[in-house]
């Protein structure tokens, strides 16, 4: 039986004229700074195509953590280590962030037999 994976989906919209911006602040700051999060095991960032997203926010950032204690170690560790947050205080100025979700991925949970 294949294992049950937790996803953390977080929503933005760039800010007019920030696009440029926005891209080089997720490459080099924004993606490793969830990637360090505790609890954390990937992350990925997609780009909603022809409307299709589940609202107008146009970016999904996916986040597969351990398990439901990794929002409480990452609570702990924004209060132990600040500094590490900083990229999140930064993009304030290029991203709206948006509502977030808890996706689960259970494989026998699929119409076609998960695969």
């Amino acid at each position: 039986m294949a294992k049950f994976r937790l996803f953390y989906v977080i929503t933005a919209k760039i800010r007019r004229g920030k696009a440029a911006d926005a891209v080089q602040w997720w490459h080099e700051r924004g993606k490793q700074m969830n990637e360090a999060a505790p609890g954390v095991k990937s992350v990925a960032a997609y780009i909603t195509q022809f409307a299709l997203g589940p609202s107008d926010y146009q970016i999904e950032i996916w986040m597969e953590i351990e398990n439901y204690a990794a929002f409480d170690r990452v609570d702990q560790a924004m209060v132990a280590h600040p500094e590490q947050w900083i990229p999140l205080a930064e993009s304030e100025e290029l991203l709206e962030w948006g509502h977030g979700r808890i996706v689960g991925d259970w494989p026998q949970s699929g119409f076609f037999g998960g695969q």
